[in-house]
């Protein structure tokens, strides 16, 4: 289909002009780190230099000041650069993103970067009939998460059977509100960007980061027995210790009365020894890759804080479990349990002050509150990555509207719909409605007519609405349908499948899922019923097939050439057509749905068209 619209792209010429804005600023900060790069370079040369010089020249007092001063100065220089960098890294990854925008908008699938693929059960109903998942899919235009659960959570939207009204509302309700939240989007990109990098020390492009290996990671660390016992202990005992120690010395009493306790102390120190086992393996490797995902929650719960109504009931968990809370508690713990690389420091410290079993004390109160949190944190995260992928969706096409899911009325009613995955530029509308259940609709035409695109518009809009997210429609209203598509068939050579064959075991899974009584009705979509076998047998067929759906608990549509079908005497078939004219020499389709059966055919005017031996008094009859 491809009616070229006129004029510019407002969507592209706005993402462009972003673009140019993001490029000034990156080239600026390119100079602003070089110039930071080599003033550090200097300065540091500088300060060991001249520090060196002065102490060679015996002057040791000034040349320490002018070390800790110089050092002092190095470091802030440091965390300007830093500071330029972090912004370069933030722009560079936002104007990729605003390169995939474009790819997007334009439907430049071969340029657009393919993220790894979803799992999708074997034999799924319409996922690859509609074209879901893989290369130029729905998938493939809408994901822009990062992790590994956002990409899976939008597919599991799109392929799994519709959820409740009640669902399909608050998802709608919170895309419309991240549609307008463009700064909250992009900064999620950003940060998720950042966190891939910690994952994976890669770009997006190679790899999805999984957070969920840090739940596996959890499960090396279980709950241990608490040494918060066995510390108030051995508080109780140093506190004697320091006490006898202190009077022995003021008053001159013999050795023996602050040996005793401190031989006490360190004896439950070492029975008890098994308590902090480990301690500074767990807690360091613990600390390391939780860090790994500080950065993007502290900045959720920053924005839990300012958000409100729909968004603010997404991010409570980041509120009833503070991140930040929990990360600097983790990361007091290191160093305490760091003593223990340490000889010389741990016999010292833990001498006056059990700071192995305080560490453990500690340790052991995060570990329940991570692992209860976590869980959660990374639910909402890939929670909100699918609703900002369906969000940018929406942003990106203004002329996307939000559909209407309704109790009554038609099972669906679609005013100007298009097919999502063609560009704005090539993609023609057409409206359709389905009054109620039982009915087959039958569209014909010609070959290369718009019969496939169509029924494909009408599932790819469907699922589009039940997974929340906008439709490529002036208007969309409907009733939950579970769908089910019998387009894209092929034949399997290993399992010994002939294409008819492979065709007949999906409309009889067709079938199955028609007869259920549970959950919603079928929307069901036929592409060219039966094609793999001869004429006579696919008529016959095919009219008993028809048959069997109409009155059913289910609707669809159902392309075919074979106009004999149109004749079937029934109230519940109605009859849709596409049609074509011959101008200059060239076949001409203007994609427009019309009612009725095709009046016309084409297959031998194309054949004719391009060199076939096809007889003039054949043409002429038809």
């Amino acid at each position: 289909m491809s009616l070229p619209l006129q004029g510019s792209d407002p969507v592209l010429d706005r993402l462009e002009k972003h673009s140019r804005r993001l490029r000034r600023q990156v080239s600026d900060l390119k100079r602003l780190g070089v110039f930071w790069s080599w003033l550090r370079l200097g300065v540091f040369l500088l300060v060991m230099g001249l520090s060196l010089l002065l102490f060679l020249s015996k002057l040791n007092f000034f040349a320490g000041s002018f070390l800790s001063l110089g050092l002092v100065g190095f470091g802030g220089i440091v965390r300007i650069h830093q500071k330029y960098q972090k912004g370069l890294y933030r722009r560079s990854a936002l104007l990729r993103f605003l390169s995939e925008q474009r790819m997007r908008r334009k439907r430049a699938w071969e340029t657009l970067p393919l993220r790894p693929l979803p799992t999708c059960r074997p034999e799924h109903p319409y996922v690859t009939d509609l074209d879901i998942l893989g290369k130029a899919s729905l998938h493939h235009l809408a994901d822009t998460s990062i992790s590994q659960e956002g990409c899976q959570k939008l597919a599991d939207w799109f392929l799994v059977e519709p959820p409740g009204s009640e669902v399909i509302h608050q998802r709608q309700n919170l895309v419309k509100a991240l549609k307008e939240r463009t700064l909250f989007r992009h900064g999620l990109f950003v940060k998720a960007q950042e966190t891939a990098w910690e994952f994976r020390h890669q770009p997006r492009e190679q790899a999805h980061w999984k957070a969920s290996e840090l739940l596996e990671l959890l499960k090396k660390f279980p709950p241990k027995k608490s040494p918060q016992t066995v510390f108030f202990l051995l508080i109780v005992l140093a506190a004697v210790h320091g006490l006898v120690h202190g009077l022995a010395w003021a008053f001159g009493l013999a050795d023996i009365y602050w040996q005793i306790p401190l031989g006490i102390y360190a004896l439950v120190f070492w029975l008890q020894r098994g308590l902090t086992t480990h301690l500074f393996q767990d807690a360091f490797l613990l600390d390391f890759e939780v860090r790994k995902l500080s950065g993007i929650l502290s900045w959720l719960e920053n924005w839990a804080e300012s958000e409100s109504s729909e968004m603010r009931r997404l991010l409570a968990v980041f509120r009833q479990y503070s991140p930040q809370h929990i990360f600097k508690a983790l990361r007091r713990v290191v160093p305490f349990a760091s003593l223990q690389t340490n000889p010389i420091a741990w016999i010292l410290m833990n001498l006056f002050f059990p700071f192995d079993y305080f560490a453990a004390w500690q340790l052991e109160k995060i570990k329940p509150e991570l692992q209860a949190a976590l869980p959660l944190w990374l639910e909402a995260l890939s929670e909100l990555e699918a609703l900002s992928s369906l969000a940018n969706l929406a942003w990106l096409h203004p002329e996307y509207h939000f559909p209407v899911l309704q109790q009554e009325g038609a099972c669906l009613n679609a005013q100007a719909a298009g097919h999502p995955l063609l560009s704005p530029a090539e993609r023609i509308k057409n409206s359709f409605v389905l009054d109620h259940l039982g009915t087959v609709c039958m569209v014909t035409g010609s070959n290369m007519a718009g019969k496939s695109t169509f029924i494909k518009s009408m599932g790819l809009n469907l699922v589009l609405a039940q997974a929340g997210g906008p439709v490529d429609a002036d208007a969309f209203a409907w009733r939950l349908m579970r769908v089910f598509a019998c387009i894209r068939v092929s034949d399997s050579v290993t399992d010994g499948f002939s294409y008819f064959y492979a065709e007949v075991r999906r409309l009889r899974q067709l079938l199955d899922q028609l007869s259920q009584t549970e959950g919603a009705p079928l929307f069901w979509l036929i592409d060219e019923i039966f094609r793999g076998t001869n004429n006579r047998e696919r008529y016959l067929g095919s009219k008993a097939y028809l048959e069997n759906l109409l009155g059913k608990r289910g609707a669809g549509l159902i392309t075919t050439h074979d106009l004999e079908l149109t004749h079937i005497a029934a109230e519940e078939l109605i009859n849709y057509h596409f049609r074509e004219h011959i101008e200059a020499g060239k076949m001409v389709f203007d994609y427009r749905l019309q009612s009725g059966p095709c009046p016309t055919t084409n297959a031998l005017k194309i054949m004719a068209l391009e060199g076939l031996p096809v007889p003039e008094s054949i043409l002429d009859t038809h």
